[in-house]
């Protein structure tokens, strides 16, 4: 019907597709139409990336977009995490902190779990001085991490600290600590 797509419609069709081929063609598409310099492109490209493992195939798109935004960072720090490459996670937010962006909750959240997974409590307490900085830890998620965090590090005391300092606890709050 001669109807074209526009990036809206591009992003709306990334997260859906588990299929690598289809992801290049997209991808493909995005760079012949231009929409890969819309911000939601690459960061929806380099989430996907991230999730089908195709860890390089991500950082190449975080790093040929032109506008990176918040959601950018957030979603290559949380591939880097997600797929067991914590230290290139940390070294990003590190790069990030550089730059013009602060860390929001998501952000606290992804790099705390690769703190958890390194056992790395010293970075792990440089990340709740980022958190104490902030009004963070009044987010759920954020405490919650927290409490991972010092669980996985081996500070039990200060993750039930935690945990008991905390005036609403959902579902995974107290999955993180029971398994702590």
């Amino acid at each position: 019907s001669g109807t074209r797509l526009n990036s809206s419609t591009l992003v709306s069709l990334i997260p859906v597709s588990d299929h690598l081929m289809l992801i290049y063609g997209i991808h493909g598409y995005s760079l012949k139409s231009g929409f890969s310099s819309h911000e939601s492109v690459p960061t929806a490209l380099t989430t996907v990336y991230s999730k089908l493992k195709e860890i390089e195939s991500a950082r190449k798109v975080f790093d040929e977009s032109p506008d990176k935004s918040l959601a950018s960072w957030n979603a290559m720090i949380s591939g880097y995490t997600q797929n067991g490459l914590t230290e290139d996670a940390i070294s990003l937010f590190r790069e990030m902190q550089k730059s013009e962006f602060s860390p929001n909750p998501i952000t606290i959240t992804c790099i705390l779990s690769a703190c958890a997974q390194l056992g790395t409590l010293s970075l792990g307490n440089w990340v709740h001085g980022l958190v104490r900085s902030t009004d963070f830890e009044s987010s759920i998620y954020v405490s919650t991490a927290l409490i991972g965090m010092y669980s996985k590090c081996g500070s039990i005391g200060e993750a039930r600290r935690l945990f008991d300092l905390m005036p609403k606890k959902n579902e995974v709050t107290w999955n993180t600590m029971i398994s702590g």
